[in-house]
């Protein structure tokens, strides 16, 4: 069991960082609607990316709280993203490997190494919630 400060279960300083991790994530989505106007002039687009911004906050804000339902709802966003993510860059590999100049297959690899390290990245995050001790921090909250 975690210490607690005043009746109330200390937060590991991993779950702060990853609380933090989603509400700058769902920020810097939403931000992106002021950069792309089209987003803007079309209501479904911007339905999706104000669902996309908001989710991650509202996740990160109940995982400073210790809230069972945002570590449950973490795992799956995370674990949904990395597939995504996976996915997509296999799929932009395979339609855009052929017939491609050099400058563009040099940002199509580079793109392929961030999502790389985006995945591992979320891979480490999600063996950290899996965890015993940090699961235990929010059924004892």
């Amino acid at each position: 069991m975690g210490e607690t400060v005043l009746g109330k279960v200390k937060r590991f300083k991993g779950l702060t960082i990853i609380a933090l991790v989603f509400i700058l994530l769902g920020l810097f989505t939403l931000s992106s609607l002021f950069y792309h106007s089209y987003i803007l002039r079309n209501i479904p687009y911007l339905i999706y990316f104000i669902l996309y911004g908001l989710v991650p906050i509202i996740i990160g804000i109940g995982i400073f709280a210790l809230k069972k339902w945002a570590r449950i709802a973490a795992i799956i966003v995370i674990t949904i993203n990395a597939i995504d993510a996976a996915y997509k860059t296999i799929i932009d590999i395979k339609r855009w490997g052929a017939g491609l100049h050099e400058f563009q297959i040099t940002f199509l690899l580079f793109s392929a190494f961030l999502i790389i390290i985006a995945v591992g990245l979320w891979g480490i995050i999600l063996y950290y919630l899996t965890r015993p001790k940090v699961k235990e921090q929010f059924n004892n909250a």
